[in-house]
């Protein structure tokens, strides 16, 4: 087990209180510290959680939670400097060119190797580096009939 630092995003203000932040961070493994982000104690775009996690088992990127009326909303998880980190299997330790899932998709003939199902997850995009060190998707830029060059999101399919 490990710590880390995350980063949980589309969570409603209403709901980002220290019991939501308890109840994520122990249904993702063991909490161990709460960063609030204001003096009110608070947070604006996201709740910042530092976890014990168990870094052979596959890293969760989701999270459901269940307001008071019943509603179901999901919180998306973003980790905070991950070592090496392979996005095919999701467990740390290794990246995906040394990723022994990913190479036994391959050679049974799986779609780029991927273990999942999901033909949202098996569309690879190209991923490249920007100065901070965070990636980001690179777009694809198409060329419309009057002739101007529009971009096509990735998250648009």
């Amino acid at each position: 087990m490990s710590p880390f630092w995350l980063r949980v995003y589309n969570i409603p203000i209403e709901l980002m209180d220290h019991q939501t932040a308890l109840d994520i961070g122990n249904a993702i493994g063991d909490l161990v510290a709460i960063d609030w982000k204001d003096r009110n104690r608070g947070w604006t775009e996201f709740m910042r959680l530092k976890v014990k996690i168990n870094v052979l088992k596959p890293l969760r990127r989701v999270v459901k939670l269940v307001d008071k009326d019943g509603l179901e909303m999901i919180g998306l998880l973003k980790y905070e400097r991950l070592p090496d980190f392979c996005y095919e299997c999701r467990i740390i330790g290794h990246t995906v060119k040394k990723c022994t899932f990913f190479k036994e998709g391959k050679e049974k003939g799986g779609e780029e190797g991927s273990i999942s199902n999901s033909p949202l997850e098996r569309k690879s995009y190209s991923a490249m580096r920007d100065g901070l060190g965070r990636f980001k998707s690179k777009r694809k830029r198409h060329r419309g009939s009057n002739g101007e060059n529009t971009d096509e999101s990735p998250a648009r399919l």
